[in-house]
């Protein structure tokens, strides 16, 4: 776009293709000449800034995008976390409300609430095992033979 202007002060500069004016026409011509000249480097500046303006969208409309790729996978882990607590407490809230003798209500609410963030955990580590490597089922089955074993591990000890 530079060349363009460049070319076209050449020729608003260039005499010769005048033939011979009045000292007044001359003067007159030449200060148009100015003003075109002046003219056309402020509508150039302004293309120019339009441009920078432009490309710095580009780049905040690509950076919003990676922040709503980030918020939505942060919104998927809040939901397999709650979904995993809220599933493993209701299989937990019972077993803490029908305790056994000797075993206080706040103990067994206690163990309910260790069950439900174990759950919620569980939950979001599955997710996370699961979204990595979608095509292998061998690493999804794994992951949920792994928590299992755990969890039933850590069970026989207690019982």
């Amino acid at each position: 776009m530079r060349a363009r202007v460049c070319n076209s002060r050449e020729a608003l500069k260039d005499d010769s293709s005048t033939p011979a004016l009045a000292p007044l026409e001359r003067e007159k011509q030449r200060r148009e000449r100015a003003e075109t000249l002046a003219l056309i480097e402020e509508r150039l500046t302004q293309v120019e800034n339009a441009e920078a303006a432009v490309k710095s969208m580009g780049t905040a409309r690509d950076d919003l995008k990676v922040m709503l790729k980030q918020s939505k996978e942060r919104i998927n882990s809040l939901q397999a976390a709650v979904a995993g607590g809220a599933t493993s407490g209701c299989f937990a809230l019972p077993q803490a409300l029908l305790a056994p003798d000797g075993v206080t209500t706040g103990e067994s609410l206690l163990h309910a609430a260790s069950v439900v963030v174990t759950g919620a955990l569980f939950a979001l580590t599955y997710r996370y095992c699961v979204s990595c490597d979608r095509e292998s089922t061998q690493l999804k089955a794994g992951a949920v033979l792994a928590f299992a074993i755990t969890r039933s591990l850590g069970h026989a000890q207690q019982g």
